[in-house]
């Protein structure tokens, strides 16, 4: 199954605490689920490889989403426990120390990513938990991922110092729509962004 992986060290309660308000955030209205959810976190054994922990979800208050962590001593452990073997475990943990490294370095040359938010993996216990492509949003969706537009909604090139003749990307398409999180802060945020970016980009089109 094609997914993502999210590796967090000992310190995830500091990456949970830096996340955005949107569908998957923790649902801190709820302290007791928090409370669950890292009694179950902090008992987790390395030795037993996966682990069922409480979700965190906005939306299972009374009807719990208990998902499968991966757990190791080591970050090659935890990634073998989540099922990496040979190239891809190997690929997956330079991943890691060139991460730890940019953490360090207190600049993300690869994706950007804000200074405050570099929080290196490297304190065990290690944790996986992963996501298949063809559940929920996918990996990335508008935030991490999609097309990056100007404001006709014309693609950019890699560099965004031009556009890419004729082509143009609106709605879920388009990337950079949010900062560091999917979420929807007012009822009809996506379909009202996927019918105004569709009608502007319609008529320059129309004009050009």
């Amino acid at each position: 199954m094609v997914g993502n992986f999210a590796i967090m060290d000992k310190k995830y309660m500091q990456y949970i605490q830096k996340a955005g308000l949107d569908h998957g955030a923790p649902n801190w209205g709820f302290p007791e689920g928090i409370e669950e959810f890292q009694q179950e976190m902090e008992s987790a054994d390395p030795a037993a490889g996966t682990v069922k922990v409480r979700g965190l979800e906005i939306a299972n208050r009374s009807m719990p989403f208990m998902n499968d962590i991966f757990v190791g001593s080591t970050v090659e452990e935890v990634l073998a426990n989540a099922g990496l073997t040979g190239d891809a475990l190997e690929a997956a943990k330079a991943s890691v120390e060139r991460y730890n490294q940019m953490c360090a370095d207190g600049v993300d040359a690869d994706f950007g990513k804000k200074a405050d938010l570099l929080i290196p993996i490297d304190e065990a216990p290690f944790y996986i938990a992963t996501q298949g492509t063809q559940n929920l949003y996918g990996p990335g969706l508008n935030t991490l991922a999609g097309l990056c537009v100007n404001g006709n909604y014309q693609v950019l090139t890699a560099s965004k110092n031009a556009v890419i003749p004729g082509l143009f990307a609106v709605g879920n398409c388009m990337g950079e729509r949010y900062g560091n999180a999917y979420n929807c802060p007012s009822a009809g945020n996506n379909m009202g962004n996927a019918m105004t970016s569709g009608r502007v980009a319609g008529k320059f089109a129309a004009r050009s």
